[in-house]
């Protein structure tokens, strides 16, 4: 075949990859979270955007710190009771920014290892329990304050929304369970390993205790 229809022919089918490969991108993240709830697909989850979207979410909750102590200042306490309500108002607050940057700390490390299954089931659960905190808090306002502030930290609650639904979508679910299985059989493995060195070495002593007998 000529060498220039060779090249025609590569061209047109380069030409033809690239539009389906850009659609493949073109899907937006709630679409794409929303594919992780088909159980039946075959196709492997796409690790590394899903942790680009949780550290997206991971940076959206992060920006929304400073508007999450705001709403302090509108709680309307009586005089009696303030000093506690106040306190324990900043011992939440702090429970959620603590429990934020070890979210923080381990979705970094996840975009650098998205297939550690690990530092996935790390993140998974740290987001969870950050989100959980940050609802502890916001309960707290809702009993002392007025539930219109929420509105200010909007963006906040629907991170934490979209990150419990990737997070309970069956594909990811599958990754955790997948991931459990491996550990459990590479213990399995080791175990097995140790009990046959273990006789091994009791067959070299016998050995040795052979060769020595007289």
């Amino acid at each position: 075949m000529p060498r220039v229809v060779t090249r025609a022919i590569l061209v047109a089918l380069l030409l033809a990859l690239v539009p389906a490969a850009a659609a493949a991108q073109a899907i937006s993240d709630d679409d794409f979270i929303e594919q992780l709830g088909d159980a039946s697909s075959t196709r492997p989850v796409d690790r590394k955007r899903l942790a680009r979207i949780l550290f997206s979410l991971a940076a959206t909750l992060d920006g929304g710190k400073s508007s999450v102590q705001l709403l302090h200042r509108n709680v309307m306490v009586p005089d009696s009771s303030r000093q506690a309500v106040v306190s324990l108002l900043a011992a939440r607050y702090e429970d959620y920014s603590r429990s934020l940057a070890r979210f923080k700390g381990s979705v970094t490390e996840l975009l650098d290892e998205p297939n550690s299954s690990l530092r996935f089931y790390r993140t998974l659960m740290d987001g969870q329990r950050a989100c959980w905190h940050f609802d502890l808090h916001n309960r707290l306002i809702e009993t002392y304050g007025s539930e219109t502030d929420l509105f200010s930290i909007l963006s906040s609650r629907e991170a934490c929304g979209r990150l419990r639904r990737a997070v309970f979508q069956p594909r990811v679910e599958a990754i955790v369970m997948d991931g459990l299985v491996e550990q459990v059989y590479q213990r399995q493995e080791i175990l097995e390993l140790k009990t046959a060195l273990q006789d091994l070495e009791q067959l070299l002593s016998d050995l040795q205790e052979i060769d020595e007998s007289p």
